[in-house]
């Protein structure tokens, strides 16, 4: 598990199962457009195909 400090205790309270993987991010700052490789749009799979969200009900 990526970025998941204690994720035994995670697991525990969201259910999520050994099969799945759990993985965290955050971006912090400001973009810079003038940065040739934040000018790039990519193809996304949509969020509810690849995110599951628990506990925000």
């Amino acid at each position: 598990d990526q970025g998941v400090g204690f994720p035994e205790i995670v697991r525990k309270f969201t259910h999520i199962p050994e099969s799945q993987r759990i993985v965290t991010g955050i971006a912090i700052g400001y973009p810079d457009w003038d940065f040739p490789a934040n000018k790039v749009e990519s193809q996304r799979e949509p969020l509810e195909d690849v995110a599951t969200w628990c506990g925000f009900d």
